[in-house]
């Protein structure tokens, strides 16, 4: 007889709309759940675990680093922009700036993603090839938003907070959404029928 737990793991799995509904309600509330305690790890942990300081500001700004040089390379190089740099903030020919530091680094939302995708099922040697290519296009995403802050920064300066709040930051969870989505349709088995 087998236990209560793999009927419900065989039914989640068995693809049909209400299962799909089901695993929709977990994706929600595994995000939301991630979301306030990544909040509560950083803001009143400082990212401790047991005492034990498992990401440091150092790590969070050298990530914060990539992400800028990355985006300057695109508004200056790849747009021809006249962005005049001091730090890690990227001044607009107009005067309008933008700042990225470590809480722009994405690694909240990467955390999302991983913490996400380990325990769903699915064959491990899938996830070895799948985990990076989610993290790989979070980060693209991540640069991406922060060239579109500094587009946003130069053809409209009031428009950013709008954008930097409300328009932008949404992408990152469509994206993990069509990531897990991807995971939960396409690459992790069927249930066996037999």
């Amino acid at each position: 007889m087998r236990p209560a737990f793999s009927h419900i793991h065989t039914w989640l799995r068995s693809r049909t709309p209400a299962s799909r509904m089901a695993n929709l309600g977990i994706f929600v509330l595994l995000t939301l759940l991630i979301h306030f305690g990544f909040r509560w790890w950083a803001y009143e942990a400082d990212y401790q675990i047991f005492g034990v300081t498992l990401i440091t500001l150092d790590f969070l700004e050298a990530m914060g680093s990539v992400v800028f040089r990355q985006a300057r390379w695109m508004v200056m190089e790849l747009s021809g922009i006249d962005a005049r740099v001091v730090g890690q903030i990227m001044y607009m020919p107009d005067g309008g700036g933008v700042a990225v530091d470590g809480s722009c680094s994405g690694l909240k939302q990467m955390l999302q993603f991983v913490l996400l995708l380990l325990p769903l099922p699915g064959p491990y040697r899938t996830k070895l090839w799948f985990i990076p290519l989610g993290l790989l296009m979070i980060h693209l995403m991540n640069v991406l938003r922060v060239y579109g802050l500094c587009l946003v920064m130069l053809w409209d300066p009031p428009s950013f907070q709008l954008f930097h709040d409300y328009l932008f930051r949404p992408l990152f969870y469509i994206l993990i959404f069509g990531l897990w989505l991807w995971w939960t349709e396409r690459l992790r088995p069927a249930p066996f029928r037999g």
